[in-house]
């Protein structure tokens, strides 16, 4: 008696879900046929515009963050790139130098490659130091006043770059023009910066120069630093929607 209890239920329970099924079906919606088309976005050795067009993480050091940061003038381009997430800096303290640059387990400086690379304008900075099979990156010459904004791409960008380019791609881009200014820092130790910067965008050649004088006698003996004469000039002709630099 069971037994038969069961079976019926089960074909009860069956047929309502059929009917449940056509009903269901009755209320089906009509084919939705989506079009368009397809978006190509030329690929860009490194620019945040396309940043989906690169397969790897993009950072960027903005002017905003660069006004922002408190740096070392000894070594400001490795203090604005302290600010970015996985990036390891280091610096050989010893004057002008150059530093090293790492992401993603690579190094700038391992044995004779390169695995970090560094532009500075899209112009690869790479230098053999005297001596040993390391490679520097002497970018401490680039003050903050002159830095328009540090592109950070983070991974293996070898099929771009080739082989300096397995760790990422740090590029910094220098300003076109800027307001004329005349700023002057001063702190312990005998530490004294002044820096002059001249630029208009009124002409039809854009002037921007930024000279620096540094001097610090150092917290230790025979750590006295002195940087003379830091100028940086770029002229630019604007080209249609291009410039020339």
């Amino acid at each position: 008696m069971v037994y038969f209890i069961l079976i019926v239920c089960s074909f009860i329970l069956l047929f309502s879900n059929l009917s449940v099924a056509e009903q269901s079906g009755e209320a089906q919606l009509e084919e939705v046929v989506v079009t368009g088309e397809r978006l190509v976005v030329p690929e860009s050795k490194i620019s945040v515009k396309n940043a989906e067009t690169l397969p790897a993480q993009v950072n960027v050091v903005t002017p905003e963050d660069i006004d922002r940061i408190t740096y070392n003038p000894m070594r400001p381009i490795t203090s604005l790139m302290q600010k970015v997430p996985g990036a390891n800096i280091v610096h050989f303290g010893q004057g002008d130098m150059g530093g090293s640059f790492g992401m993603r387990g690579f190094s700038s400086t391992v044995g004779h490659d390169v695995y970090t690379a560094f532009y500075i304008d899209g112009v690869p900075q790479y230098f053999q130091i005297l001596g040993s099979g390391a490679s520097s990156i002497p970018a401490q010459w680039l003050t903050p006043e002159v830095i328009d904004r540090i592109e950070v791409v983070k991974g293996p960008l070898s099929a771009l770059y080739g082989s300096p380019a397995l760790g990422g791609v740090i590029n910094v881009m220098t300003k076109k023009s800027d307001k004329s200014s005349i700023s002057l820092q001063a702190g312990s130790y005998g530490s004294f910066r002044p820096n002059l910067v001249i630029s208009t965008d009124k002409s039809p050649v854009i002037p921007f120069i930024s000279a620096e004088y540094f001097r610090t006698d150092g917290y230790r003996e025979n750590s006295r630093y002195t940087r003379d004469g830091n100028v940086f000039a770029k002229f630019t002709v604007p080209i249609g929607q291009h410039y020339l630099s």
